[in-house]
């Protein structure tokens, strides 16, 4: 979770105009603009994540206390999952893989950098893995919270009281015999 807010403090320093560069390169992808709002609304911090809307009793399915966007979109074991079967899908020759070293980092993914390799990854295609990707983690956080809600109990109500010569009006609809 540190190294998440060590990588997301580094994406926020990269500065407004890396993200504002790769917002101008995303709307240029000729893709369905729901996989682009939620990117919009990631680096916006317009998601409604526990941390953002001061929910500090909300915890995440895998435990976390709080979760903000970084966990949700980095640290948590949804995003971790994406992130591997990206790099599962990724041959070794678009992607560099040294050890002791991730081969993809949160900048990759949220501001759309190609990883390293000996080829070149097409960017348009890498916007759209970095769209799919995210929408992924996004759709993720989404059932999680519904897996994550407790069902409230059903509420039994009591009969109603009524008063001499009062009458409950669906007796209107079942006269007496």
């Amino acid at each position: 979770a540190a190294l998440g807010a060590v990588v997301a403090q580094a994406v926020v320093t990269a500065g407004v105009s890396s993200v504002a560069a790769a917002q101008r390169k995303l709307w240029k992808v000729r893709w369905d603009n729901a996989f682009k709002a939620t990117y919009w609304r990631l680096v916006l911090d317009g998601l409604s994540t526990a941390q953002r809307m001061h929910q500090q009793e909300a915890a995440c399915m895998c435990g976390a206390a709080c979760p903000g966007r970084v966990h949700h979109f980095w640290d948590c074991s949804v995003a971790a999952a994406v992130v591997d079967s990206v790099l599962t899908e990724l041959p070794a020759a678009w992607c560099t893989r040294v050890a002791g070293r991730p081969p993809l980092t949160m900048q990759h993914v949220w501001l759309m950098q190609r990883p390293a390799g000996p080829k070149k990854l097409h960017s348009g295609v890498w916007r759209v893995v970095c769209l799919a990707a995210l929408t992924a983690m996004d759709g993720g956080r989404l059932q999680a919270n519904k897996l994550n809600v407790p069902t409230p109990a059903p509420v039994v109500q009591p009969p109603p009281v009524l008063l001499q010569g009062q009458v409950q009006i669906t007796a209107l609809f079942h006269p007496a015999v």
